[in-house]
């Protein structure tokens, strides 16, 4: 187990090294440099869109709390669900216990 140890720290020595050495070569230091920043401004952009969508929350929380704004979405989506029982109750009764569909004229 020490002997793991002590191979896991020289490892690490020379990464480290490495890693110094490359850091001192500008066209590396500029690819690295040019990756983080634009990390930084997608963590950026994610913050914002974050707060974008929490707005966007809230503003439909308040509509919702709206009795005709509710009961006209509601009343939308009543007609869609039930739209869509008739659809799939045609479909049932145009396939026959076989499994078959039948052609319909």
């Amino acid at each position: 187990k020490e002997e793991k140890q002590i191979m896991m720290v020289d490892k690490r020595k020379k990464i480290s090294e490495t890693m110094k050495r490359k850091w001192q070569d500008p066209i590396f230091r500029e690819k690295r440099l040019s990756s983080i920043r634009k990390s930084a401004k997608s963590q950026e952009k994610q913050i914002i869109e974050a707060d974008h969508r929490k707005n966007i929350s809230e503003a439909m929380k308040r509509k919702w709390q709206d009795p005709s704004y509710r009961e006209k979405n509601l009343s939308s989506m009543r007609k869609a669900a039930e739209s869509r029982k008739v659809e799939e109750s045609s479909k049932k009764s145009r396939i026959s216990t076989t499994g078959a569909t039948t052609k319909i004229t």
